[in-house]
This record gives C-alpha cells, structure tokens and sequence, in this order.
C-alpha cells in the first residue's frame, strides 16, 4: 500500500466519517422546548465521497457510497431551576466502495447497525420570546455497532468517542436567526484496525458550525451555513502520521413547518477544502422532526 494513502486509511475507518465534528447539528437543534415534551426526529443521508486526500492533494482513487438512516429520542425536564433534555441515537448505514485504491480482498459492499449515542442538554438561557439560547450538550459514543477488522468500511467504529458542544441561538430580527455551535471530541484508540491488528489513536478535533436563516413565512425558512473542522491528528502503531484534517464544509437548505408539532428539513452538503481524509463531494439530507 502507498504511504500517502497508508496516511489517509484511518480516516476512512467506521462508516466514511463525513467530518470533525461527533454531532451533525440543524439549525434550531438547541432550540428548548417547553418542560414535559418530546421530539423524534428521523434523518436520511445520502452521501458521496472520494479521496484519498493527504496534504491537501489527493493521492488515491476511492469512492464511497453511505445511505444512512438515524432516529433521535429526547425529552425535556426542569430540574433545580435548570431546562435539561436528555437524549439517544441510533442508526444504521448501507456503504458502497469502489475505485482503485479499494484492497480486492475487502467486502465491496458493507451495511450494519451503527454506534449507539447517548447524551444530554442543559440550557444556561432558555428566552423562546427573543428566540435566545445557550446550551451545553455532551454526547458519549459507544461502540455498540457492526464491525470486522478485515474490512475497510464499517458501520461502527470500535471505539468510544465523546463530545462537548456550546451550542448558541440569537434572534438577530424578527425574521433572522443565528446559530453558532463549537465543539471538541475525545476519541478512544482502535486497538483491531483494518488491516488486520493496527492500533489506531486519534488526538482531539475541534469544529465550529454556524448557520444563518430567515423566517420566509411561518412555514417556510430558509438557511445558510458551514464549518470549519481542525485536529485530528492520528497515531498508528505508536507512529505520528502528521495528517491533521483542517476541513471546510458548506450548508445550504431550508425547513418546512406545517404545524406546532412537525418540522421537515431537507439540506445539501459539499466539502469546499480537506486536508487529510475523504472529501464529501455532496451530501443530501432529509429530516422530520415530530413533537409530541
């Protein structure tokens, strides 16, 4: 195998990651609902990648295929004065590899169960009359889902993986909102990789996603968004590889509110830059939320 694309393997490990950042957020996810509701938000992913990418050139001929289907459970509490909300994730994924940078031994076509989430929120400012939050979520990642160290694709990652996240909405007008959100991720080391045995460690990513949208109509909005992904940086076998991600991605969609009880966001997704790792060359995603 070629070292440019030795250097960029790990970061095709564990269902294609799309980028840094551990929770794919919306807009108005950190949005606080009033003490005894819940939501169920399903989401559908089509994703294409295509790498692999190593110093910001790419240097190997790989195309990924991931459908991914996720369903999210929270429910909020007051507790002490405090809003809180916990919350579950769970998914699945079907992946498709091709290119000539694909081993031939390795299964072309892998689907399977993903890692189960689990969290919570707790909000410092709770304001819906200003639509004005501050939020504080940490998500754990455990590494319940399928995997097989012999092959390249997997819906789990066999690691566990934690996430801090701030997460900020100001009503800048009547009708424009902004959402900003930074986050760091611990991850816990791969110890059966693929090929085989190799030890994967990965240090800390940080992300910032952001989004600015605008209320058309009380059933119609629209938005605009992106991210910025940093860190990284993977060690294998004890070895530094120095590939650090420093990734650029952006958002564009819009939401479709039919009542006080249901919301449908569909969403497109491109990767502008990418240092190491798979560029996600477009991305569509459906989501409907149902509160109840």
């Amino acid at each position: 195998m070629k070292p440019s694309i030795w250097k960029a393997l790990p970061f095709i490990l564990a269902a294609l990651p799309a980028s840094a950042a551990v929770n794919d957020l919306f807009p108005n996810d950190f949005y606080a609902l009033p003490e005894g509701r819940s939501t169920l938000t399903g989401y559908l992913y089509e994703r294409k990648q295509a790498g692999f990418w190593a110093k910001g050139q790419q240097s190997g001929d790989f195309q990924g295929t991931n459908e991914i289907l996720a369903l999210r459970f929270n429910r909020f509490y007051q507790l002490g004065g405090w809003k809180v909300a916990p919350v579950a994730v769970v998914s699945a994924s079907n992946m498709r590899l091709s290119g000539n940078s694909v081993p031939a031994r390795v299964d072309h076509h892998q689907a399977g169960l993903g890692d189960l989430r689990l969290g919570g929120t707790v909000w410092f400012i709770d304001q819906p009359e200003t639509r004005h939050f501050l939020a504080l979520n940490l998500m754990t990642v455990w590494p319940t889902g399928s995997y097989d160290k012999n092959e390249l694709a997997n819906a789990g990652e066999n690691r566990r993986r934690q996430a801090l996240t701030l997460g900020w909405i100001k009503g800048l007008s009547e009708n424009l909102t902004l959402d900003l959100a930074p986050e760091i991720a611990w991850y816990g080391k791969n110890t059966e990789s693929f090929p085989g045995n190799v030890e994967v460690k990965q240090k800390q990513t940080l992300s910032l996603t952001g989004y600015l949208r605008y209320r058309f109509s009380p059933q119609w909005h629209g938005f605009v968004g992106g991210q910025l992904n940093e860190g990284g940086e993977t060690r294998v076998n004890g070895v530094d590889l120095d590939n650090p991600i420093h990734g650029k991605r952006v958002f564009l969609g819009g939401s479709y509110v039919p009542d006080g009880s249901n919301s449908i966001n569909f969403r497109f997704a491109r990767d502008t830059a990418l240092e190491t790792g798979l560029k996600t060359e477009q991305e569509f995603t459906l989501r409907w939320v149902l509160g109840f």
